[in-house]
């Protein structure tokens, strides 16, 4: 059954690909039901709640063209699912040592967290932006990350009251980014 496009996805998606290839991928990344023992420890460690560690992956992986692939030469990254209504539309990835560097597998989320974000526009609340993906599991997966800045406009934001930030300077980044111009289409008339 196809699925409808939203503003998560982009034109060259392909639906049948990328969700047999992220399955294939999740499944390498957290073969245990439960999730690598070490990484689960290491993010425990790190501040992670207990009941946090679940659906938490890690696999070997290399930065290529500003997306993450599997590598087994690659270091070491934590691999969280981006899900949108139940259904998993991407996977990110970010070193413990290194949190505020992340990266999407196949670059169609815009949000971790949607369903925060949706929830923040439906009921008219303020929303809290984490900066990493770390810090989102720490705050019980409470608020959202902008993954993908490029793809992350304020039309997401509609009806959302207020931004709640970490940091000034956070604050200060996120607003240069919904701040940008962007390119509108051109418009045509029939002659």
């Amino acid at each position: 059954m196809p699925r409808a496009r939203n503003f998560y996805m982009t034109a060259r998606f392909d639906p049948a690909f990328a969700d047999a290839n992220l399955e294939s991928i999740w499944s390498r990344a957290c073969p245990d039901p439960i999730g690598p023992w070490d990484d689960l420890w290491r993010l425990y460690r790190a501040g992670v709640p207990a009941d946090e560690l679940r659906d938490v992956g890690a696999i070997n992986a290399q930065i290529r063209r500003g997306r993450w692939v599997e590598d087994q030469s690659g270091h070491r990254a934590i691999i969280l699912p981006v899900m949108r209504a139940q259904e998993l539309i991407d996977l990110v990835a970010f070193r413990l040592e290194t949190p505020l560097t992340f990266f999407s597998h196949e670059g169609l989320a815009a949000v971790l967290g949607v369903d925060e974000l949706e929830r923040a526009a439906y009921f008219a609340q303020p929303l809290t932006v984490l900066e990493s993906p770390l810090d989102w599991l720490r705050a019980r997966r409470r608020g959202v990350v902008v993954i993908n800045h490029e793809q992350f406009w304020p039309f997401h934001l509609a009806g959302i009251p207020a931004l709640r930030c970490t940091s000034v300077e956070f604050g200060r980044r996120l607003r240069a980014t919904l701040q940008r111009p962007f390119a509108i289409p051109e418009i045509q008339v029939p002659t």
